[in-house]
């Protein structure tokens, strides 16, 4: 699933396996469990059509990890809204 070679590994979209979420049918890739996981820290590939969303969730003991490759991204934690670029 990745390129490994002196200690980091480089993750290619169209090596992934993608999968439809369940409730939106959103397809994404799990990119960090291909890299064994972590407890505390998510890293999920989404591949969000224009003008779209994810559905509104809560994480009590966990962290996510989130970058915006392309268009304008928002985001809510707690009372804040974070728009981007």
């Amino acid at each position: 699933m990745s390129l490994e070679a002196d200690g980091f590994a480089v993750l290619l979209p169209d090596a992934q396996r993608w999968r439809e979420s369940n409730i939106m049918k959103i397809p994404n890739a799990n990119l960090l469990g291909d890299l064994g996981g972590s407890n505390h820290l998510g890293g999920r590939l989404w591949r969000l059509p224009p003008y779209s969303a994810n559905t509104w969730h809560k994480h009590v003991d966990s962290w996510e990890l989130y970058f915006l490759l392309e268009g304008l991204g928002r985001m809510r934690v707690g009372k804040n809204t974070i728009t981007h670029p």
